[in-house]
């Protein structure tokens, strides 16, 4: 067959990485599931790929494009593991990176830590020259003080070097001077400028921004040599992709240049996933849940598209703009709005020192995993609570490929908690899943109620390995009455990845007030943007009927440093347009924050954006054959299993996920087992197979599915 045939998706968790292989004509996808190699994520990255084509029987060359979501950028971030990196920037503000925005995300906690400093004091370099609020040079680049930098970076060995001057959005003309400087002087070292990384007002996280850009660069471009260098021993002479935190894709030689848009870029897939899903079903608004090995995530479709944000936080538990801000690193790019705890199933259950039951952030990850894995672990996990409660087939776990030991994880379980708390194993391991389920209905409200959104108003669709099994219990808890599961869970995320579409981002800064805005100026920015997307989209094959263009304004209260961005029509930039995005904006703050100082408060347009993707072809998802008569589905046999709302095992029905056909239904408590996850389903929920495999799960018997 010839090359071209496939296109091949692959997402690196934390425990297990995923790939999802489409055929370009035919529509078939075929997944599979390895272990993470963390010691170098690029192992279970080609691990992953050989076993799809090996499952599949032909070559890398019949591949056309690999697309991969990875969190190489997110955990270089979180555990400190950048390299050198050093910073030159104004004199008088070296000290800018440590100082931040002083946030506090608890007021009256005297303990609290601020996440450490991204480069030491002797890195953060003084380079006098200024430029002023227009960009105009006030003062000279010293190029004396650059190059006694650049003699301090080469000294001690600094591998990247960030270039971030006041007012650069303005006018790059200062950061290229001193860039070129570098290039000239210490060509071997990374060198990225805040002009090139992110145009945008706001000097704390645009300096936060560009020096993890640039101590991203060495692990990015190392880690993508060796992917791509493996992938060309396998025969694949296609192109690869890397997924942005924005949802869109983006060719590796950009990733190179901008790595900071990869964090987050895994999530990101799953949520594209849900709105697509959505899309076919029916559906505008979707709650995106995901729960995996390490970690768990929520994010919001509305009116059928994911939420963007244009600034997060990375390092934090909790990964969002509005809550607990200050606990990690300001990123100033567009992101898809998650919510994030490290709550999955690998998540560790301990005792604080006042003795009370927590869970996470910590995780056992793939090696050495549960306790349950008999892999060397012998920490209770989130996964040996759910073997002892018999929410798991220990025989049946990733189709047998790892079979789970039920008396170490009892053995983890009454060691490190039943004993100091004198309660059984049964009681600690419902105790596990309580304390993680509190922590995932805290970001679910995170990215809805204090949004604004009431998540009653949503329908949850649920992925990653441990989502189906503690999705139903969360719902109940929300007063979510519809739960969608597709057919391939575990591996949902890398399903997601095959449905991105191409994506830039663009960012014009005008910074005007509302009675001072130019609408010659607006429209010769929109133009210029257009301009520059549509040839970058050209140049990757795109052609005009593929693109699609979006537009968006930030604006703020005058005096206020946190902006809101409002979707725009650029073709409508005329009388009248101006008061239409201020009156959009004062709505948006309303239901953000229950106010608005509309008619007291003049606005200011901070930025223009422009989001251009390149849609491409989605593959179809398959329809079930109904069942041949009118009886309802046979389940293969039963165990006894713990719920929450029973103070004994239940006899459960078990049912295999492959051989349940389309209008199937039954009514729990029940368990749906298959290769890549296990459904939980209490009793008295309702549930229903629709006709792409879809389980449906609702609250009430005489609902029915829409």
């Amino acid at each position: 067959m010839a090359q071209g045939s496939y296109r091949l998706a692959v997402d690196v968790g934390g425990t297990f990485t995923d790939g999802a292989l489409v055929h370009e004509t035919s529509g078939d996808v075929i997944v599979a599931k390895v272990a993470t190699t963390p010691d170098d994520p690029s192992k279970g990255f080609l691990n992953c790929v050989s076993r799809v084509l090996d499952i599949v029987g032909i070559t890398a060359h019949q591949v056309g494009s690999i697309i991969h979501g990875t969190t190489v950028a997110t955990n270089a971030v979180i555990e400190q593991a950048l390299p050198r990196t050093g910073l030159m920037t104004n004199a008088g503000f070296t000290d800018l990176l440590e100082i931040g925005r002083m946030d506090r995300p608890k007021l009256f906690d005297l303990t609290q830590e601020r996440p450490p400093v991204l480069v030491p004091g002797r890195w953060r370099c003084p380079v006098r020259g200024r430029l002023n609020k227009d960009g105009e040079v006030v003062q000279d680049i010293s190029v004396k003080d650059v190059e006694r930098a650049i003699d301090v970076f080469k000294k001690d060995s600094v591998e990247a070097i960030a270039i971030c001057f006041l007012h650069s959005y303005r006018t790059p003309k200062h950061e290229l001077e001193v860039k070129n400087i570098v290039a000239r002087t210490y060509p071997e070292a990374y060198v990225c400028t805040s002009s090139e990384v992110i145009p945008l007002p706001g000097e704390t996280a645009r300096l936060s921004t560009t020096v993890i850009n640039a101590g991203l660069m060495p692990i990015v471009g190392q880690y993508l040599a060796r992917v791509e260098s493996g992938l060309f021993d396998l025969g694949f002479r296609g192109r690869l992709y890397l997924l942005q935190s924005n949802g869109g894709t983006m060719r590796s030689s950009e990733a190179r240049k901008c790595p900071a848009r990869m964090i987050e870029s895994g999530p990101a897939a799953g949520v594209i996933g849900a709105a697509y899903l959505g899309q076919l079903l029916g559906i505008n608004q979707i709650m995106a849940f995901e729960m995996g090995g390490t970690t768990a995530k929520v994010g919001l479709v509305k009116d059928g598209k994911p939420e963007i944000i244009q600034e997060f936080e990375v390092g934090s538990m909790v990964r969002t703009k509005t809550y607990e801000t200050g606990v990690g690193y300001p990123i100033r790019m567009p992101a898809i709005d998650l919510a994030e705890v490290g709550a999955g199933g690998g998540s560790i259950g301990w005792l604080d020192d006042g003795g009370a039951l927590r869970v996470g952030p910590a995780s056992a990850g793939a090696d050495p995993g549960p306790a349950c894995y008999d892999k060397g672990g012998n920490l209770p996990t989130v996964t040996d609570a759910n073997l002892v409660m018999g929410h798991l087939n220990p025989d049946n776990f990733l189709g047998g490929e790892i079979p789970l030991r039920h008396d170490l994880a009892d053995r983890a379980i009454n060691h490190k908690l039943g004993h100091p708390l004198k309660m059984n194993v049964q009681d600690c391991a419902q105790g596990i899943l309580r304390v993680a389920q509190a922590s995932m209905e805290r970001i679910v409200k995170v990215v809805s109620s204090l949004r604004g959104f009431d998540p009653r108003d949503f329908t949850m669709v649920v992925f990653g390995g441990s989502g189906p099994v503690h999705v139903a219990a969360l719902a109940e808890e929300l007063g979510i009455k519809k739960i969608i599961i597709p057919p391939n869970p575990g591996v949902f995320t890398s399903i997601g990845l095959l449905l991105a579409d191409i994506k830039h981002d663009y960012t014009e800064a005008l910074l005007k007030r509302e009675d001072l805005i130019d609408l010659g100026s607006v429209q010769l920015s929109y133009k210029k943007m257009t301009g520059q997307a549509r040839d970058t989209l050209r140049s990757e094959g795109v052609s005009n009927e593929q693109m699609r263009l979006t537009h968006a304004a930030e604006l703020r209260y005058v005096g206020q440093v946190y902006t809101l961005t409002v979707p725009d029509r650029a073709d409508e930039v005329e009388d009248g347009w101006v008061q239409d995005i201020v009156r959009a904006f004062h709505d948006t703050h309303e239901r953000l924050y229950g106010h608005s100082a509309s008619g007291q408060e003049p606005v200011e347009l901070v930025a223009l954006h422009l989001t251009a993707e390149g849609v491409l072809d989605k593959p179809e998802f398959k329809t079930i054959a109904p069942r041949q008569n009118n009886a309802g589905p046979d389940p293969i046999g039963q165990r006894p299993v713990f719920f929450a709302d029973a103070p004994q095992a239940v006899q459960t029905d078990i049912y295999v996920r492959d051989e349940l056909k389309s209008g199937d239904k039954f009514v729990g408590p029940a368990i749906v087992e298959q290769f890549d996850s296990t459904v939980v389903i209490p009793g008295g929920l309702l549930t229903e197979v629709d006709s792409f495999g879809n389980l449906i799960i609702i609250r009430s018997r005489t609902e029915k599915v829409q």
